[in-house]
C-alpha cells in the first residue's frame, strides 16, 4: 500500500508551495498536521507547522485514510480538483463516477463494470495510484458533501443526510460524530450563514476560490442566453433542465460580500442535489484552479508577448450535452445573436411549456420530438434541418454515446469513438463536434484552429499569422488549450 510523502520522497515544488502558501498547488496536494490530527490545503492561513509534523497527502480521501480530519479554517471540501495523468484512464474514469454520486446507489463492483474492469482491478488500480480504496473514496465524499450541505445550505438536518448519500440518518449521524467529532446539530449552529428552508426550494452557497473569474463566467452566459429557457445578468444565471424526466429550475448568483456563489434548486428531491451540486461545479468551472492555469498560459512566448490572454479564465460548461450538441449546429455559420434567435424559434415550436411560480419557461426539446419534428420555414438551411434531425434519430438510436461517465470505453476511447461518429454524420465537421467534446463534456485541452474568431484575435496582434504560428500557440497551450480559446475570445470582447 501506498504511504504518503514525507519530507524526503515528494514532488520539489510541494515543499516550498506548502511554505509560500503557492495558490496555484491548491487542490495538488493537502497537508497532514501529526500533532493536531487535521489536514488543510496549501493556502491555509493557520500557522505554519514544523516540517517535521507535516505529511504530504495526495487527497482528501488519502488523508481520511491515515486519520486526519478536515481543517474548519481552509474546508478542504471546496479545494479544486487538479488535473491527473493517471497511468490508466479507466480510473479517472471511476473517479468521476464517485463523485457523481454512483457509489451511492450502487456497488464497487458495478462500478468496475461501468469503466471495464473487474472488481480486483479496480481495487488494484485504486489502491496503486491512490493508496486508498474506491469505497474509501465514496465513503470520503459524502463526509465532506454532508458537512458542506450543512454549513452552506438550507437543507433541514435529516434531509442532509438523504443529499449526501447515506442510506440512514442513524449512519449519517454515527459517521458525522466519528469523523468531525462533532454532531451534525453541533455543525450546524456554528455556520456563519444561516439560510431560510423554503418550501420545495434548496438553497446551496458554493465558496470558490478568490481568482475565480465569475464575472466572465457570467458574462458568457449573458450572451449566450436563449430567451424562455435562460435568463442572465451581470452576477445571476437562470435556466430550466431536465433531471430523472422531472422538470427543475436553477437559479445561480455571485454573493456580494462574500466569495461564494449562490445556487438556488426549485423543483428537486434531496437525493438529486448530490448530482446537481456536482453538475453545477462543472459547468461554471469551479473545480480548476484558474490561477495555475493562467500562470501556465501566461508562459506561451507569443500570447506573452502581444498581451493576447491577462488574468484568470474559465470554461463555461453545458448544461446538457445532447442540448448543445443540436445548439452547436443551430449556431453553424451564423453570428452568436443569430443563433440564438434560430435556437429560441425551435425552443417555442418544440419544447414543452412548464411553469415555475408565475414565470413560463420553455424545456429544451427531447431527441424524439426533434427527430420528428416539422422544423419547415424556421430560417434554417435544409441541409442544417436535416444534420440536427440525424443527430437526433443518432441519439434515439444509441448510435452516438452522450453518457460517456458510464460507457464501457476508456474515456478517452469514448470520446474518440463519440467525436468519429459525429463526424460519419453529413453536416458535422471538426468544429462541431469539438466544441461539444470542450462545452459538453469540460474537456480543458480542446483547440478550435479552424475557428475564426481565433484567427481573427490572433490576426489582430500580428497579421502574418501563419499556419506554423497557429501550431506553436496551440503546443504551447497545451494542456489548458480550451482556456486559451475561451481567453481568445473574450479578447474580442464578446465578438466570435
Amino acid at each position: 500500500m501506498n504511504t504518503p510523502c514525507s519530507s524526503a520522497h515528494l514532488p520539489t515544488e510541494w515543499q516550498q508551495a506548502r511554505l509560500s502558501r503557492d495558490a496555484r498547488f491548491d487542490g495538488v496536494f493537502y497537508i497532514g498536521v501529526l500533532t493536531t490530527g487535521i489536514f488543510c490545503r496549501p493556502i491555509c492561513p493557520a500557522r505554519l507547522p514544523k516540517e517535521d509534523n507535516v505529511r504530504y497527502l495526495r487527497s482528501p480521501a488519502e488523508a481520511t485514510q491515515q486519520g486526519f480530519r478536515p481543517c474548519r479554517r481552509c474546508r478542504p471540501e471546496y479545494s479544486p480538483t487538479a488535473a491527473q495523468q493517471w497511468p490508466d484512464e479507466r480510473l479517472d474514469a471511476a473517479l468521476q463516477a464517485i463523485e457523481n454520486g454512483f457509489l451511492d446507489h450502487y456497488d464497487v463492483p458495478s462500478l468496475a463494470r461501468t469503466v471495464d474492469l473487474s472488481d480486483r482491478q479496480l481495487r488494484r488500480l485504486f489502491q496503486h495510484n491512490l493508496g486508498i480504496t474506491p469505497a474509501h473514496a465514496g465513503e470520503t465524499r459524502r463526509l465532506l458533501l454532508a458537512k458542506q450541505l450543512l454549513c452552506e445550505s438550507n437543507l433541514p438536518i435529516t434531509e442532509v443526510a438523504l443529499a449526501a448519500g447515506f442510506n440512514s440518518v442513524r449512519r449519517f449521524n454515527s459517521k458525522i460524530q466519528s469523523f468531525y467529532q462533532q454532531t451534525p446539530t453541533d455543525i450546524r449552529k456554528a455556520r456563519r450563514h444561516a439560510l431560510t428552508p423554503m418550501e420545495n426550494t434548496w438553497v446551496v452557497d458554493l465558496p470558490h476560490s478568490p481568482h475565480y473569474p465569475w464575472q466572465q463566467v457570467f458574462r458568457f452566459y449573458q450572451q449566450r442566453a436563449i430567451e424562455h429557457l435562460e435568463r442572465a445578468g451581470d452576477d445571476f444565471f437562470q435556466r430550466v433542465i431536465v433531471l430523472d424526466q422531472q422538470p427543475l429550475l436553477l437559479s445561480c448568483e455571485k454573493l456580494p460580500h462574500r466569495a461564494a456563489l449562490r445556487l438556488t434548486v426549485t423543483g428537486a428531491r434531496p437525493a438529486q442535489l448530490s448530482r446537481l451540486i456536482a453538475l453545477a461545479r462543472k459547468a461554471l468551472d469551479l473545480n480548476s484552479n484558474h490561477l495555475a492555469i493562467a500562470e501556465h498560459l501566461s508562459h506561451s512566448r507569443w500570447l506573452a508577448s502581444r498581451r493576447t490572454i491577462s488574468g484568470p479564465i474559465a470554461l463555461p460548461g453545458a448544461w446538457d450535452a445532447f442540448e448543445y450538441l443540436i445548439r452547436a449546429i443551430v449556431g453553424q455559420q451564423v453570428s452568436v445573436k443569430a443563433a440564438r434567435t434560430l435556437t429560441r424559434r425551435l425552443l417555442e415550436r418544440c419544447g414543452e411549456k412548464v411553469t415555475f411560480g408565475e414565470q413560463s419557461w420553455y424545456l429544451f426539446p427531447t431527441a424524439g420530438v426533434l427527430a420528428s419534428a416539422d422544423l419547415s420555414n424556421m430560417g434554417m438551411p435544409r441541409s442544417r434541418i436535416d444534420t440536427l434531425q440525424n443527430v437526433a434519430r443518432a441519439q434515439l438510436n444509441g448510435d452516438i454515446e452522450l453518457n460517456i461517465t458510464h460507457s464501457g470505453l476508456h474515456p478517452a476511447d469514448a470520446l474518440a469513438a463519440l467525436r468519429h461518429a459525429l463526424l460519419a454524420i453529413k453536416g458535422i465537421g471538426p468544429w462541431t463536434a469539438d466544441y461539444l467534446l470542450m462545452r459538453g463534456f469540460y474537456q480543458p485541452d480542446i483547440w478550435l484552429d479552424t475557428d475564426l474568431g481565433i484567427i481573427h484575435a490572433l490576426k489582430q496582434r500580428d497579421p502574418q499569422l501563419n499556419k506554423q504560428s497557429l501550431r506553436t500557440i496551440a503546443d504551447d497551450c497545451a494542456p489548458w488549450r480550451s482556456y486559451a480559446v475561451l481567453g481568445l475570445w473574450q479578447s474580442l470582447s464578446g465578438e466570435q
